[in-house]
């Protein structure tokens, strides 16, 4: 899912080999802007359950479809961080009335441990490019011709990068502590 654009492209997976190759994208638009279960899980942020496609008159766009691959009910789950939404888990069934509240629940609880694990994933992903982005900065400020030195609030010296101790003749471990009006 695509937060910016608002849009969802879901690939199904299903026992059937041939759904396995289908592919369909929703907009969450407005409110009635997009009434298939999916978007209105993104939307609304809490499961939409469909108990029989055939009955269900928001489906008109893809009943056919469900037909032909043997789907009679479905839920849609979001996937939800602390801060977005990632997703929606969707569930097909191939008998109406399929998710009682016993297996809602149960789907509900998977669907927040997904949302988990790719915060997770996501997050420590996140953690290895600022990291890389840290070691280049620090390739940069060490190799630099220029002089770089950090103190803290009291003014005490905390780094010193090679240039300094090349300009100014002292060693890392003789300033490194020190306050700076000498310097």
């Amino acid at each position: 899912f695509d937060q910016e654009s608002g849009f969802l492209q879901q690939v199904g997976i299903s026992g059937n080999p041939e759904y396995l190759g289908l592919k369909r994208t929703f907009t969450l638009g407005g409110e009635e802007g997009n009434p298939s279960p999916e978007g209105k899980a993104l939307r609304k942020g809490c499961p939409c359950v469909v108990e029989n496609v055939e009955l269900d008159p928001g489906l008109q766009d893809w009943r056919d479809e469900a037909r032909r691959h043997g789907i009679q009910s479905m839920i849609a789950l979001p996937l939800k961080s602390t801060t977005r939404m990632l997703g929606v888990l969707s569930v097909y069934s191939g008998e109406a009335d399929s998710f009682h509240e016993g297996e809602r629940a149960l789907l509900e609880e998977l669907a927040n441990d997904l949302a988990y694990g790719i915060s997770a994933i996501r997050s420590h992903h996140e953690r290895g490019r600022a990291e890389e982005q840290i070691r280049r900065l620090e390739r940069a400020v060490e190799g630099s011709n220029d002089i770089i030195f950090m103190t803290d609030r009291q003014g005490i010296i905390t780094y010193v990068n090679p240039a300094f101790t090349s300009l100014y003749g002292y060693q890392p471990s003789e300033v490194l502590g020190k306050t700076t009006p000498r310097i």
